[in-house]
């Protein structure tokens, strides 16, 4: 399978985990120039910017998000909510989906916290 077509695979793993807990899928792939948030999704008027990492052994959240990976998600987000204004939003949040095996191993909320 091509790289591209697993990426869509593992994408979906995720948007399906989301959708059994609640969530509304906003959007996915959301890109402004080189920065990208993989899945925006909507749970108790709280947005959640989702990071899918697939992984072949989970270790550590901290080993696979670095500052400036987080400081282009916290860019997109806020432009995200800039130009598609929600009032319906109260808050928003950044979590983590880990992908081994063709299955969700962990989902961590709030990771920014």
């Amino acid at each position: 399978m091509k790289r591209k077509q697993l990426w869509y695979k593992y994408e979906n793993i995720a948007k399906d985990f989301l959708i059994q807990r609640g969530f509304s899928i906003l959007n996915t792939n959301f890109t402004i120039r080189w920065w990208e948030i993989d899945i925006i999704a909507k749970k108790d008027n709280i947005m959640s910017f989702v990071e899918v990492k697939w992984v072949s052994r989970y270790t550590d959240f901290q080993d696979y998000i670095t500052f400036s990976k987080l400081k282009a998600l916290e860019r997109t987000a806020n432009h995200r909510i800039y130009k598609h204004d929600d009032e319906s939003i109260l808050e928003y949040r950044f979590d983590l989906i880990f992908i081994e095996n063709d299955k969700v191993v962990d989902f961590i909320e709030w990771f920014t916290s």
